[in-house]
């Protein structure tokens, strides 16, 4: 995280993929993972199909969560589009996930990745709202909560 934070976009996606090349097969954090390697390449304009090579057989997101990640076809669209095009694209997904959430609210790892993405769009108001909703979701379930605030903290949201 501290690579890609500092602007090392390709050395964090370097150690992303190796630490997945090398996990076990079931290993719980393996779709978080997959998911935010796919998210960075998508945000960036990366492609990492050459180092994603041999983990296809890894679960993906969708098989885990319902949310779909994007193919490295609907990448290498996305990256073709012009800049105010592919945001537009990445602001909607970002907000289809948040309407996921709206309908399906118990997904600890979904509400992670959404303020993530509100704050790689720079959007620290809906990152805050996000979190405010999370924590108000999993009140009553303290070890979600902790992971809610522990991701936000990390990821440099203040938390209350």
């Amino acid at each position: 995280m501290a690579l890609e934070q500092s602007g090392n976009v390709a050395g964090a996606l370097d150690i992303w993929t190796d630490v997945l090349r090398t996990a076990p097969k079931d290993a719980h954090w393996i779709a978080g993972l997959r998911e935010r390697i796919d998210e960075l390449a998508l945000l960036h304009s990366v492609d990492t199909k050459d180092q994603l090579r041999g983990v296809a057989e890894l679960p993906t997101p969708s098989q885990r969560t319902g949310f779909t990640t994007p193919t490295s076809t609907e990448i290498a669209s996305a990256n073709a589009l012009p800049e105010k095009e592919r945001q537009a694209m990445i602001v909607g997904m970002v907000d289809g996930l948040e309407e996921r959430l709206n309908n399906h609210p118990k997904d600890v790892e979904g509400w992670i990745r959404l303020i993530r993405s509100r704050l790689v769009l720079n959007d620290t108001n809906g990152a805050e709202r996000a979190l405010n909703r999370a924590r108000l979701i999993f009140f009553e379930d303290p070890v979600a909560n902790t992971r809610i605030i522990k991701a936000a903290s990390n990821l440099g949201l203040q938390v209350n």
